[in-house]
Parts: structure tokens; C-alpha cells; sequence
């Protein structure tokens, strides 16, 4: 999933791993909290995809692709262990399974990044999406752009 000056390699591996579903997070597992807020159009999937420092830039250790009903949603997920992660989202308006892109490679579907991180000629850095969870779990809320 390298990112050069396109959105779409860097949401590719989002789509591509989306048929793995995360169950709900156990009682006493590692989990992230996320609200999606922002979405305009109550249709299609969102694309939660959850990464380590390492795969950033390369495939999800996860992803999910729910059903969008309304103008935002709150969806509880299991993690792999307590540590740092990102998340990757995008609002999959059309149901295809592919962040749709103009000519230029900027995105044409909504999307967003954990702690709200902002693109600039690209994805935001690990460094600036990464947040902590511990055995108590973690909370994000993201902004769709």
C-alpha cells in the first residue's frame, strides 16, 4: 500500500483486505471505540482498515466494511494485543469496494484518519494518526474529509 501522490495505492489494501471482519471486542481483549462523524450520504460501506507502525504503509493488520445508515456510527473492534495503532477509513458511497480517485489520484469518497490527522500530498505519518491502547481498550472519533 505505498502512497506516491495518489489516494488510491493507499487505500488499496483497506479494500483489498475488507472481507476480513473484526468481531466485537471480548470482555478484557485489546479494543478500539470508533466514531465515524461527517458522513453526507447515508448509503454504501465504511472501510475501517487498522494498522501497526510497520504495515502503514503496506497492508492492514485488519479491516472492516460496514454497512452506512446514517449520519454517523459508533462500532466496537478487536485488536490483536494492547499497543500502538492507526486507523484508515473511507466511505465507500457507491458500494464498489474501491475509494474512487479523479484523474489526478485524489480521492472523490470521503475518508479520514485516527486522531483526525490531516492528509497533506498524501497520508499523514504514523507518528501523527498513531494512538495507545492498553487492556482497557482506546477511543477514536474521526472526522470524514
Amino acid at each position: 500500500m505505498s502512497f506516491n501522490l495518489s489516494f488510491r495505492p493507499f487505500f488499496a489494501g483497506v479494500a483489498a483486505s475488507s472481507a476480513l471482519i473484526l468481531s466485537a471486542a471480548a470482555a478484557g481483549d485489546a479494543a478500539i471505540t470508533v466514531t465515524i462523524t461527517d458522513i453526507e450520504t447515508p448509503e454504501g460501506f465504511m472501510m475501517i482498515a487498522i494498522f501497526d507502525e510497520a504495515g502503514w504503509e503496506g497492508e492492514s493488520l485488519e479491516a472492516v466494511r460496514l454497512p452506512v445508515s446514517g449520519d454517523s456510527f459508533t462500532t466496537t473492534l478487536a485488536l490483536p494485543s494492547p499497543g500502538q495503532y492507526g486507523l484508515k477509513v473511507f466511505h465507500d458511497v457507491d458500494g464498489n469496494g474501491k475509494l474512487n480517485s479523479n484523474m489526478i489520484g485524489i480521492p472523490t469518497e470521503p475518508f479520514g484518519f485516527s486522531n483526525n490527522a490531516p492528509p497533506r500530498f498524501g497520508p499523514p505519518s504514523f507518528a501523527d494518526a498513531a494512538f495507545a491502547v492498553d487492556e482497557n481498550g482506546a477511543k477514536q472519533t474521526i472526522s470524514l474529509k
